[in-house]
This record gives structure tokens, C-alpha cells and sequence, in this order.
């Protein structure tokens, strides 16, 4: 995921008053509110993802608690990219070497995109043999295809976000120029992209849709001295607004916008709060985000192949098997950032990781 670099951070709630203040110095440059925020953001991504297991009669509230996730998780990853995005300035530093920004985001971003996706379809395409697989690949030519345009049975769909977040970069520094260096455009694609019918090839849908979560992380960035504040002090009405909107807008049409559009002051402000400050865990799963996001389906996937083929699911062992494919989702792929951290002839492959 992208990494937030401003100092700005230093004077951040979730960062003042740290009792190991040189140890701080190290990551006084990042915003920790931002990893933090991440780290929840990783963690309902993984949950989510546990509904493709697919294993028949799961409970209800499993398919409710999936579906509340997929009303926020997203549109709030969009929201912290854009904000990322605009308070390292990096819509202005595009215009210093465009080409060079270019070859750079498509490197950091399409390049996992492929690789990890082409590895799920050649997981998919063997793993058929073992047991029942979401989304089978007859073929991996076609299997990378649908990958590429997003074709019906598109077997690795997770990687949407990488595909859709390298094509706003691109676009971004472009409107915010053309927008006289504002968010007018933006803001007002993101809003007709909910308007606006759009297919799903190329991801286009996704394109639309989610827009205006990333123009929103941009605006909150270029004011983020008054907003952050904000966000801090009416962290709570914000969280109960939140939960309310989550309740009210179940299986609504509209409850990505509106879900999506409440959880930004909410989960920010949530992790502007000054009791995160001895906090580690959403701290590392944060700093983690890429990986677990690149592989957290592979070890979902790995998991259930193994679990089902000498465990039972049904009734009170559903716990087990979920409790068990989610810590594999999120602890089996920094597992294997870390192992490939301590090859050095690997490090080539880790930055795409971090």
C-alpha cells in the first residue's frame, strides 16, 4: 500500500507524547494514524475475503458481518491512498519527470498486480486437482486474460484495487492540474462515476466508483491541519453515525457511497485518538498491508484445502475453521515477506511487498 512520508505526522494525537521518544525518531517521518488505520483496513479485508471460501451453510452472521465489511473496507482503502496520495504532494511531483512517475507507479503497482495475479491463476489451475477451487482456470493464458480485462470468472479479482489505484495516480496529477491545482474535478468525476452506468471490463465500474473515496482522502490531505483536528474531537458522533449508517443502509444499492463516505471521519478520527500510542498490532499489520493484501487469498485458499480435508466446518467447528483461515490470511503472507526480507538475493522482490 502506499506509504505516508510527511513530518506533519510528528504532531499527529496518535503520535505526541510517545514514552520512547528517540525510538519515535525512526518513524517520526511517517503518520502512524495512517498505518494504524491501515492496519484495520487489512485485517476487514482479509475477513471479507473469507466469504469466497465458500463452504456450504454458513451462519448468518458470518454473511452479515461480510456484507457491513463490503459497505466501508474499500472505499475507506481508497480514502487513504488519496490522502497519501496528496499530502506527499506526489500529484505536483509528477510533473517534475512524468514518464519516470509513470514507469515508477506502474512498477509499485501493476507489477504486483500481474505477478501475484498470474500466481493465483497458476494455484487455481493445479489446486483443481486437490479440491474445489472459487472461479476454476481451464487455462492460465485465459486465466491471466481475465485478470487483465476483468472478464466474467475473473479468478483473481482481488487485485482490483492495485489495477484501479495505478489508473487514479495517473489521472490525478492530470486533473488537479487542469483544475487550476484543486479537487473540483476530481471530486465531481467521483461523483458522476455513481451516476454513470459503466461495465465492468477494464474495471471500469470499479474505476467510477470508487473515485470520489480518493478524491476525498485528497481534499481531507490539502487540510489536514484543520480537518485532522476535527476528525480527533468528534471521533465519537462520528462513530455512532457511522454505525447507524451501516445498520440503516444493509443491502442498500447506495450503501458503498453512503457507508463508505461515513466510516472517513469515523476510522480516522478513531486512530487520531491519543490512546493508540503503545499500539502494535494495527501498527504492524499496517506496515504488513501489501503483503497481506497481495497473498491473503493464496493462504486463505491454501488453508481451506488443507482444513476441509481432515476437519469438519459445520456448527461449532465453523469457529475453528474461520478462526484458523483468517490468522492464516493475515500471518502466513508476513510470513513469507519476512523470509524473503532475509534472502538477499531476494530483495528485488520484498520492495514489492512493502
Amino acid at each position: 500500500m502506499e506509504k505516508a512520508t510527511e513530518p506533519w505526522a510528528k504532531r499527529s494525537p496518535a503520535t505526541e507524547n510517545l514514552p520512547n521518544q528517540r525510538a519515535e525518531k525512526k518513524v517520526g517521518s511517517r503518520s502512524l494514524d495512517i498505518d494504524r488505520a491501515k492496519g484495520l483496513g487489512i485485517a476487514l479485508v482479509v475477513w471479507g475475503h473469507l466469504a469466497s471460501t465458500s463452504t456450504p451453510d454458513m451462519p448468518t452472521w458470518f454473511y452479515v458481518s461480510v456484507g457491513i465489511i463490503y459497505g466501508f473496507h474499500m472505499p475507506f482503502f481508497m480514502y487513504l491512498s488519496g490522502f497519501v496520495f496528496f499530502m506527499s504532494g506526489s500529484q505536483e511531483r509528477f510533473w517534475n519527470a512524468p514518464a519516470k512517475q509513470i514507469v515508477n507507479r506502474f512498477d509499485r503497482l501493476m507489477i504486483p498486480c500481474l505477478a501475484f495475479g498470474t500466481l493465483v491463476v497458476i494455484g487455481k489451475y493445479f489446486a483443481q486437482a486437490i479440491g474445489p477451487v472459487d472461479d476454476q482456470v481451464n487455462d492460465i493464458g485465459s486465466g491471466i486474460l481475465k485478470i487483465i480485462t476483468n472478464a466474467p470468472g475473473n479468478p483473481a479479482l482481488s487485485v482490483w484495487y492495485l489495477f484501479v489505484l495505478f489508473v487514479y495516480t495517473m489521472a490525478a496529477p492530470v486533473l488537479w492540474r487542469f483544475g487550476n491545482r484543486t479537487l473540483t474535478i476530481i471530486l465531481l468525476l467521483g461523483s458522476i462515476g455513481w451516476l454513470l452506468p459503466l461495465p465492468d471490463t477494464y474495471y471500469l465500474n470499479r474505476i467510477g466508483t470508487y473515485f470520489i473515496f480518493f478524491g476525498v482522502g485528497g481534499l481531507f490531505a490539502m487540510h489536514r491541519e484543520l480537518v485532522l483536528p476535527m476528525l480527533a474531537k468528534w471521533c465519537l458522533p462520528a462513530l455512532l453515525v457511522f454505525a447507524a449508517a451501516c445498520y440503516i443502509m444493509l443491502s442498500s444499492p447506495f450503501a458503498l457511497l453512503v457507508c463508505g463516505l461515513a466510516s472517513i471521519p469515523a476510522l480516522h478520527g478513531l486512530f487520531l485518538q491519543r490512546f493508540w500510542s503503545d499500539d502494535k498490532l494495527m501498527l504492524t499489520l499496517g506496515r504488513n498491508s501489501m503483503a497481506i493484501y497481495l497473498m491473503n487469498t493464496i493462504a486463505i485458499g491454501i488453508t481451506k484445502l488443507i482444513y476441509l480435508r481432515y476437519l469438519p466446518y459445520e456448527n461449532l467447528w465453523f469457529f475453528l475453521f474461520i478462526g484458523v483461515a483468517f490468522t492464516m490470511g493475515i500471518i502466513g503472507p508476513m510470513m513469507v515477506r519476512s523470509t524473503i526480507g532475509a534472502i538477499p538475493q531476494l530483495h528485488s522482490v520484498k520492495r514489492y511487498l512493502d
